[in-house]
């Protein structure tokens, strides 16, 4: 049985942090510092070091959403409803976010990159609010999945790198553009001389 009553009042059994704090803790060290740390070009059981921090975090986030709907002891509306809303927060995103990011891993980098990032939201809410009163709890884990996909808004990817994408600023100029900006300012080469 997941309450107690005493004296009238209902409690809560706590959540089950631990297995989430730990898949997002083998997440962030395998998708996002391992890759800054290493160089590019090291390639481990014969894979490129991009490839594994993808996998890491893909499975990291699946691990996550796992510990979330089985074993996080949060009430069913809230396990449901995260999961929902990271769906929703995905197919939102999709028309808002550059072309290049809607369109990169043949339409799939939303969903390599939001994945994990969304689950990392999930833990850091589930600890964060994790003793607050329901209904500010339940305000807050829609604020959680807003703040964590909003930024993909904003970005655009120049390709991929060994370790993934190249993400910047949607404003700034793609290197395409920064190439053809600077071949009108190269001055003409001479014409060859003839013999």
């Amino acid at each position: 049985m997941s309450t107690n009553t005493t004296a009238g009042t209902i409690r809560r059994r706590p959540l089950r942090l631990w297995p989430g704090i730990a898949f997002a803790i083998v997440l962030l060290l395998g998708r996002y510092v391992v890759p800054l740390v290493v160089p590019e070009e090291m390639e481990l059981f014969s894979l490129p070091l991009g490839l594994i921090a993808m996998f890491a975090g893909m499975l990291s986030a699946i691990g996550i959403v796992a510990w979330w709907l089985f074993f996080s002891r949060a009430p069913w509306a809230e396990r449901l409803a995260a999961i929902v809303l990271m769906v929703l927060a995905v197919v939102a995103l999709h028309p808002l976010v550059h072309v290049s990011i809607r369109t990169g891993n043949m339409g799939y980098l939303l969903i390599f990159y939001s994945v994990p990032i969304l689950s990392l939201a999930i833990v850091v809410w589930a600890v964060a609010a994790r003793a607050l009163p329901d209904r500010i709890r339940r305000a807050t884990l829609v604020g959680a999945i807003l703040v964590a996909a909003v930024p993909f808004t904003v970005l655009r990817t120049a390709g991929v790198s060994g370790t993934g994408a190249e993400f910047h600023w949607r404003w700034t100029p793609t290197p395409e553009e920064r190439l053809l900006a600077r071949a009108g300012e190269e001055p003409e080469s001479p014409a060859p001389q003839p013999a």
